[in-house]
């Protein structure tokens, strides 16, 4: 019987040696029996607060359905492709210059770009974050910038969105139209900051747009700015002489020497302002590759504090689950057999949490109709299965986008007379 343990009460997790039948949580004090079978460990809480959108609010489905987003994925194959698409979809909208305005909201961006209106890498951000919000994913904003000792430092905003498919954040830039593979691998910011210190660069790859024109892109400086050129001139129907060099410098790996992201992605809600940011941190990665540096604000002054730093905002962070924290994610907890089956208690990390969804030796998917347990678990519902032997148990969070976490399984125990 598996010794670590999390309270079905609180989600307090904890190690008891004692081999007792029965536990009790030192958080809050339930007690409960002690676990036949448990998932893996996938659920690790972040340190710091992030502010997701309410899936419920009316101007999400508005979004979602003037923008008729459903159909900009109906060609997918599969989960990580609709990302790709959506991406694809924000980079189509309106060519990059200088912003026609300030506004930072999908709506107002959009607007502009149906009229002609330019905008610059923070506004396709925004753009692809509440596209796929709208769809019921979860997505944030990142600042990613070059090291300090760096020559030509490339400030620049990207976004990252996690994908259930792959049980995990993967890093997208929708101005560049790209996402980043290791050995046909999609990759987060920090599994690309990863590998390009580790000296694994050379078998890092741009992977360019989606559908019939997804391509790995050159790796040869002037071969991808020529290309570069040339694509976006047809694109755009303009003569494109910068985007090209931008190309260049946004498939480098090493602009991720700093990596930040924004505590807030409910912009349904509440659209940004300059003063937005002050209500919710922002989490700066630091490791050994840039501990001893700072991400400036004045680029020309040395001795300037660190973005962010004189609001009081900036949070350093060094442990990768308080910068990538994982979410919809489930944990199963099987708890001994009643008359009635097995009991299973349930954990989730999904925000906009809708139900639980369960299959059993990889049938169809059912809704889970949870019960109350036994009397000793103070009315913690639980999930009751057959008492049949040897079936492999899977569950999944669904949250009100109708968007599947990632599934977690266990195998139940073979009944015994």
């Amino acid at each position: 019987m598996p010794s670590l343990a999390r309270c079905p009460g609180c989600g307090t997790e904890f190690r008891d040696a004692s081999g007792s039948p029965g536990l009790t949580c030192p958080n809050c004090r339930l007690e409960f029996p002690r676990p036949l079978a448990r998932s893996r460990e996938r659920i690790r809480l972040p340190r710091y607060p992030f502010a997701y959108q309410d899936l419920a609010t009316p101007a999400v489905a508005d979004f979602r359905r003037r923008y008729r987003l459903d159909r900009v994925i109906a060609g997918a194959r599969d989960e990580f492709e609709a990302l790709t698409a959506i991406r694809d979809w924000t980079f189509r909208r309106f060519p990059r210059g200088t912003p026609v305005h300030q506004q930072l909201d999908a709506e107002a961006i959009l607007a502009a770009g149906r009229k002609g209106g330019t905008f610059h890498c923070t506004y396709y951000a925004f753009v692809s974050v509440q596209a796929c919000t709208a769809l019921g994913h979860v997505a944030r904003r990142l600042n990613i910038d070059r090291p300090q000792p760096a020559p030509g430092r490339f400030a620049h905003m990207v976004y990252d969105v996690w994908s259930n498919q792959l049980d995990q954040w993967v890093v997208m830039d929708s101005k560049a139209n790209i996402h980043f593979e290791l050995d046909d691998k999609p990759l987060s910011a920090l599994e690309l900051r990863r590998a390009w210190h580790e000296g694994r660069g050379g078998r890092i790859r741009a992977v360019f747009g989606h559908g019939r024109e997804k391509r790995l892109l050159p790796k040869d400086r002037s071969e991808l700015s020529a290309w570069g050129n040339a694509y976006y001139s047809k694109l755009w129907k303009r003569k494109e002489t910068v985007w090209g060099p931008q190309l260049i410098e946004m498939t480098d790996p090493a602009n991720y020497g700093f990596i930040g992201v924004y505590g807030a992605a409910d912009f349904f809600s509440r659209p940004a302002a300059p003063n937005f940011v002050k209500h919710f941190p922002v989490l700066l990665w630091y490791d050994r590759w840039n501990g001893g540096e700072r991400w400036l604000c004045d680029k020309k002054n040395p001795a300037s504090p660190e973005a962010y730093r004189l609001e009081g905002l900036l949070k350093p962070v060094r442990r990768r689950q308080d910068l990538e924290w994982p979410v919809n994610r489930t944990e199963i907890q099987l708890l001994p057999a009643t008359p009635a089956g097995w009991p299973v208690t349930l954990v989730t990390c999904t925000p906009n949490f809708s139900r639980f969804e369960f299959r059993l030796d990889g049938g169809s998917w059912r809704q889970a109709r949870l019960s109350n347990g036994p009397a000793n678990l103070k009315e913690i519902p639980v999930l009751h299965l057959p008492a049949e032997a040897g079936r492999v148990l899977e569950v999944s969070s669904v949250n009100l986008g109708g968007v599947r976490g990632s599934a977690d399984r266990v195998r139940l125990p073979v009944a015994r007379d």
